[in-house]
């Protein structure tokens, strides 16, 4: 089995742990597999590159849902993306 420690941390890790048993040919399964094979290459530009399938627009708007709720990002900085950001995060887009 591939070291996934650069993915889910160190076995000894108490914090996170990873679902074990993902079903294959789930879309959880499959980008768990990108994830592996473009991260763990060390190839950041083929990490960067969007699965198959998936929506730019979608995997934006997640990852700002992820920065506004950790506050990872101070929202002053976000202010020229403001009318991108309401865009994409809107229900009725």
């Amino acid at each position: 089995m591939a070291d996934r420690s650069f993915l889910f941390g160190s076995r000894s890790s108490k914090t996170f742990k990873p679902k074990r048993n993902i079903p294959e040919g789930s879309h959880q399964y499959e980008l768990l597999k990108h994830a592996e094979a473009t991260l763990g290459s060390g190839n950041l530009r083929m990490a960067a590159v969007l699965p198959e399938g998936e929506e730019l627009n979608e995997w934006v708007a997640h990852f700002i849902f992820f920065v506004q709720e950790f506050n990872l990002i101070e929202r002053r900085e976000l202010v020229p993306l403001q009318e991108l950001i309401e865009k994409l995060t809107s229900k009725d887009k």
